[in-house]
């Protein structure tokens, strides 16, 4: 795609907001992953132009943790309109045809997070989150004996969907629309949010879980459930993490 030894800036800004027309608002991570697969610029040319692209309002940046999420303004959408031309057609081609694979890459990223942070004795604590949209359906932090990698974003993507069946399974039996008779635990915590869910807050040695629910009845079960089904959800949990370790 880089075939040609100079190319303008003009090109490579229009280059840019191609993309975001076609992605829709992305981090500064996830719009490098993008250009560097098709080869159409490099890290510093990106920088450099998104700079300029922001002095010259045609596009927005706004903090998103340790990144920033990139959105093209009407006037850069209105630019890149009224001089797409100046992009060759091969890579007007090649962003429009693979836009929608990224997209939905990017969409999963959001959708399923993960960290790993090592700990003593070859150990490490794993942080796995399951989003709809805004709202966390499970966040769950657990120590294993699994050593980090750089795939586990990918095994979770995988097994995310897994995991949460597992959970909801084992900590919801006995449920029938009502709240328990028993008290709640002391290691369980259940407050409502303001969108009306009920957010339930488990804790346990190697274990803490986070998760959204749409009843209070069903967060009231799964907390009373929570003692007797700890360190069977800790072992299934460990095994299924582990099988998509040995998977890839």
């Amino acid at each position: 795609m880089l075939d040609r030894k100079i190319i303008p800036d003009r090109e490579y800004r229009l280059t840019i907001l191609c993309c975001l027309q076609h992605l829709g608002p992305v981090t500064v991570t996830e719009l490098f992953r993008f250009v560097s697969a098709l080869n159409l610029m490099n890290y510093i040319d990106l920088q450099l132009n998104l700079i300029d692209l922001e002095e010259q309002q045609q596009l927005t940046r706004t903090p998103r943790g340790s990144d920033e999420l990139i959105t093209a303004t009407e006037a850069g959408l209105y630019t890149l309109n009224s001089f797409s031309g100046q992009i060759p057609a091969s890579r007007r081609e090649s962003i429009a045809s693979a836009a929608e694979e990224w997209r939905n890459r990017f969409s999963t990223e959001q959708q399923t997070l993960a960290e790993v942070f090592p700990l003593e004795g070859g150990r490490c604590c794993v942080r796995l989150r399951l989003m709809e949209r805004e709202t966390v359906l499970i966040d769950l932090v657990q120590e294993l004996e699994v050593p980090t990698v750089t795939s586990l974003r990918e095994r979770w993507r995988k097994g995310s969907g897994e995991i949460y069946a597992l959970v909801m399974a084992l900590l919801a039996q006995g449920y029938e629309g009502t709240s328990p008779q028993e008290e709640l635990p002391e290691n369980a915590q259940l407050q409502q949010l303001q969108s009306g869910d009920w957010l339930l807050s488990l804790s346990g040695q190697t274990i803490n879980l986070l998760l959204s629910l749409p009843e209070k009845s069903l967060a009231e079960r799964m907390a009373v459930n929570w003692p007797g089904a700890q360190q069977t959800l800790v072992d299934r949990l460990t095994l299924l993490l582990t099988e998509h370790v040995n998977s890839l």
